[in-house]
């Protein structure tokens, strides 16, 4: 299974450093504390376009997805997450998640659950600094 995202291998100019990649995500079945996450929504903010030019104080290593917010949907769940359920909605926990992928495999204490019923765009903003 592959990811589609929108990364940046140096610091710069948005329009001039980011480029569409795609990136393979599982190689092998999910560890027992990971989670398969489908993206629904990703705002773009100043603080994204002021991380991509390097001004930000939070500087994921190169290279990196842009996206600080956003939605995803659980897909898959490891045998010992507890906490969430494939269907559930979840935001990134901390910025530098890299949301502007259409999928990502990360540890169950990256993301937080957020109550059923809400729109994904509606969603997405909830981390919004």
């Amino acid at each position: 299974m592959n990811a589609h995202v929108l990364q940046y291998a140096s610091h710069g100019t948005p329009s001039k450093v980011l480029s569409v990649a795609k990136l393979p995500l599982l190689s092998s079945p999910l560890s027992p504390s990971q989670l398969l996450l489908k993206f629904l929504a990703a705002p773009v903010n100043p603080s994204d376009y002021n991380q991509i030019e390097g001004k930000y104080p939070i500087a994921p290593p190169l290279p990196a997805v842009g996206g600080n917010e956003g939605a995803a949907q659980v897909v898959e769940v490891g045998s010992a997450v507890a906490g969430l359920r494939p269907g559930d909605t979840v935001i990134p926990g901390s910025a530098g998640f890299g949301t502007w992928r259409t999928y990502h495999v990360c540890e169950e204490g990256a993301v937080k659950k957020l109550p059923g019923g809400l729109a994904p765009a509606a969603a997405a903003m909830f981390g919004v600094n």
